[in-house]
């Protein structure tokens, strides 16, 4: 028997105020697991420091957050991020053909290109998207 709740999928970036705004709609409720899709630090913004920030003040609100990490120019490369949510996709159901429709993808954060493929893979995987 499949878990009751849902997997979100959030690619994120400096700004993380939408996954904050996400997780208080109830159309998505239970949440059973969070996903966060980020980049490595670089000189100028410290992204897997503020995932990792992000996932703690999560965590303290009992959601399960898991954090996945891009290259260094993953967050700007179409097959990437399509690649990452398949493997989340992958993770969560296995080889089942016909999953329940448990997870959905957040497309308003991090790049352009972040949102673009998020949209992408949502629509090719046959789950919800929402912005």
């Amino acid at each position: 028997m499949a878990e009751l709740g849902t997997i979100h999928i959030m690619p994120i970036g400096v700004d993380v105020g939408h996954v904050k705004t996400a997780i208080r709609e109830p159309r998505y409720w239970p949440i059973r697991k969070i996903y966060l899709i980020h980049s490595p630090d670089n000189s100028k913004d410290k992204l897997e420091q503020i995932a990792k920030k992000l996932q703690k003040d999560l965590q303290k609100t009992g959601n399960i957050v898991v954090l996945k990490k891009l290259s260094a120019t993953g967050a700007f490369e179409m097959n990437s991020i399509l690649d990452e949510i398949t493997k989340i996709e992958r993770e969560e159901h296995g080889d089942d053909a016909t999953p329940l429709s448990d997870i959905v993808v957040n497309v308003t954060g991090g790049t352009n290109m972040m949102a673009v493929a998020s949209l992408w893979a949502a629509s090719s995987l046959k789950l919800d998207a929402y912005y």
